[in-house]
């Protein structure tokens, strides 16, 4: 039988550094490893203008998509993590889903991926 979830992605995993008591994830080395039998479908997209005001921020347009990733049961991600596909990189926006199947078992996994462009 042929699956449609024929994608491998790369999981980006940072380290967690302490900063002013508080435990704040570290990108500048993140561990990797690749996931096999997943599907990224596109979910929504939306152009927002960011003001800049109120935070000394720049103003500015950007593009935020959002995608599901299934994932194979089992799959080692969280909610930490971002996701690298077809050379773009995703975070993982909120909580990773384990979904059972029927008979009690895990049948896949679920996660929303954001990018934001711009």
């Amino acid at each position: 039988m042929i699956s449609f979830k024929n994608q491998t992605i790369t999981v980006l995993r940072p380290t967690f550094v302490v900063e002013r008591g508080d435990e704040v994830p570290d990108w500048s080395n993140p561990t990797q490893h690749l996931i096999t039998g997943c599907r990224l479908q596109p979910m929504s997209a939306d152009e927002v203008l960011f003001s800049g005001a109120g935070g000394g921020g720049t103003a500015r347009n950007a593009v935020v998509s959002r995608w599901r990733l299934l994932l194979p049961s089992g799959a080692d991600i969280t909610e930490h993590d971002r996701v690298r596909y077809a050379d773009a990189v995703y975070e993982v926006d909120g909580f990773v889903q384990r979904w059972p199947s029927p008979t009690g078992a895990l049948a896949h996994g679920e996660a929303v991926l954001r990018r934001v462009e711009g």
